[in-house]
């Protein structure tokens, strides 16, 4: 039976990871797009202004820096590899660090930039990096760049979760977990790909058949713990 992986992502990263999947897997696959969050830019504070280095956490963030006349060639502190990229694609100087907000801290507060940083994030966002680095003696400050606004599981999505196929439900934030829990309870049993362990706590309310947490918190890691979940699927219902 070809299993229904449901990308919950927003376009364009949920189409990119939905290709990397299926430039990997060599069985059939049935992929539908039903985005679970809704990316709206919001008019960015004055205090943008103030800026010096910026830190950004997401290409949606990176997207909105692009739009605020800040001058080419800033230094932007990245959470992975993607969004350096797109820093960089955006005129930035970027400066790229893990992928994920506790070990970009780690690696500001060790490289201690005397300059202010402005933290340009969604309206839904973890880690408190601007605190955190205040807190640490460092000059930080975040502007809410955007609004994630939920969705629900579209027609397509919906016929697949009665349709008697395996179900895939990749997760690519704890937000985006949250938002597919208050669209379940679901009768037909799922599998999860989860990003984080933060993701993995929260979608064990989505009672799983099976999870598989990726080994780093990036699309790579997401793409690679998809081929693991789509394996042990095809080995149970063989």
């Amino acid at each position: 039976m070809t299993p229904t992986l449901i990308v919950t992502r927003p376009a364009p990263q949920g189409a990119a990871y939905a290709d990397a999947v299926q430039a990997r897997w060599a069985g059939s696959l049935e992929v539908i797009q039903s985005p679970l969050l809704h990316i709206v830019p919001v008019p960015l504070s004055p205090m943008v202004a103030q800026a010096e280095a910026l830190i950004l956490t997401s290409v949606n963030g990176v997207a909105v820096a692009a739009e605020a006349g800040l001058p080419a060639g800033m230094a932007a502190w990245c959470v992975g590899e993607k969004t350096g990229q797109a820093a960089q694609d955006a005129g930035f100087s970027p400066i790229v660090g893990p992928a994920d907000a506790e070990g970009l801290i780690g690696m500001i507060s060790a490289a201690g930039p005397a300059m202010t940083l402005v933290h340009i994030r969604g309206e839904h966002s973890r880690g408190n990096i601007a605190e955190r680095l205040t807190d640490a003696g460092l000059r930080c400050t975040e502007v809410i760049g955007y609004k994630q606004h939920a969705k629900k599981l579209n027609a397509a999505a919906l016929d697949a979760l009665t349709s008697g196929a395996p179900v895939v439900f990749p997760l690519f934030s704890p937000r985006t977990a949250e938002i597919l829990v208050e669209n379940g309870p679901f009768t037909t049993p799922i599998d999860v790909v989860a990003i984080s362990s933060a993701v993995e706590v929260i979608a064990v309310d989505l009672q799983p058949r099976f999870m598989v947490v990726a080994d780093r918190p990036d699309v790579g890691g997401v793409v690679d713990a998809t081929i693991a979940c789509l394996n042990a699927l095809c080995s149970r219902v063989q």
